[in-house]
């Protein structure tokens, strides 16, 4: 999935790429699992992005339109030669206002893309206790027909967790959670939704 920023609104954002591609290589690696445990039977080939061609367009992938669907197919095709009537599954950023629920409230502003954190402000004011740290897990999954490039189903997922800043040692949002339990926290969300969606994005094929 490529990088993605926020818009500009009242939020500040700062975007610091993940190093290495452990996070991208766990979300292909569970997306391959729920579609052989949905289609049993059927070739699998695995595949992270790695043309640099392919993140030309503006907006991040944000808009999946024709072109960078050509652009993917051809990627595609030089990859795994045998796959000229196989289907795509495409995971890309989605953009959407974040929601955390936090006790009975539910907070957030702005608009955000892709997996991320997000760092609410303090609801007491000088409590910086009372903030708390989202993480956030905002993306599409597509299946695309590579013979007619056609998007023969698409599924958006806007999902968030909260954690106190009352659980941090110091008190400081951000340090809510280590950074292992960030990743692992990224990790389940996004998980979730992927085994939850894939069966029925996979599971049956129109020809």
């Amino acid at each position: 999935m490529p990088p993605s920023d926020g818009r500009a609104d009242a939020n500040g954002y700062e975007i610091t790429p993940l190093t290495g591609h452990a996070l991208d290589d766990f979300l292909v690696g569970t997306t391959g699992a729920a579609i052989e445990a949905a289609a049993p039977g059927n070739t699998v080939t695995l595949l992270r992005a790695t043309d640099p061609a392919l993140y030309g367009s503006a907006d991040g992938w944000l808009d999946v339109d024709a072109a960078l669907i050509q652009r993917l197919a051809s990627f595609v095709a030089k990859a795994v030669p045998t796959a000229t009537d196989g289907r795509l599954v495409l995971i890309a950023p989605y953009r959407a206002h974040p929601s955390f629920r936090l006790g009975t409230a539910s907070r957030g502003s702005g608009s955000v893309a892709g997996l991320g954190f997000y760092v609410g402000g303090p609801i007491v004011d000088g409590d910086p206790a009372s903030g708390f740290l989202g993480v956030f897990a905002h993306f599409q999954l597509f299946v695309i027909e590579l013979r007619s490039l056609a998007i023969a189903n698409r599924q958006a997922v806007v999902v968030g967790t909260a954690y106190p800043a009352s659980d941090a040692p110091d008190k400081t949002a951000w340090n809510a959670l280590t950074m292992p339990r960030k990743i692992a926290a990224l990790q389940e969300l996004t998980q979730d939704e992927i085994r939850r969606l894939i069966p029925g994005m996979v599971g049956s094929r129109k020809r």
